[in-house]
């Protein structure tokens, strides 16, 4: 159950929400995109990707110099909880 909550928690941040929106928009993409298309410091966008990779929602890549962030998309209970935020869009926004 652990995981979960885990889960759960790192998506109740706004900010986090959009993450996970840019992650399914762009497969690889950098701390510092992140940072510019969401108009946060790259210290919070890490801080918020090391949250996300603990709960399992993301991982991370190194391609040569740049580190870049995808989805866990392999995850069934992932591919749900996308699914609900892709619901809740069309229902409230």
């Amino acid at each position: 159950m652990g995981e979960i909550q885990d889960i759960f928690y790192s998506l109740s941040d706004n900010s986090r929400l959009q993450i996970v929106q840019l992650l399914e928009q762009y497969e690889n993409i950098s701390v510092g995109e992140l940072a510019d298309a969401l108009s946060l410091s790259s210290a919070a966008i890490s801080q918020h990707m090391r949250m996300l990779e603990y709960a399992g929602v993301v991982r991370k890549e190194r391609h040569g110099q740049r580190t870049c962030y995808q989805l866990q998309t392999q995850n069934p209970f992932i591919q749900d909880v996308l699914a609900i935020i892709h619901n809740s869009q069309i229902i409230y926004g």
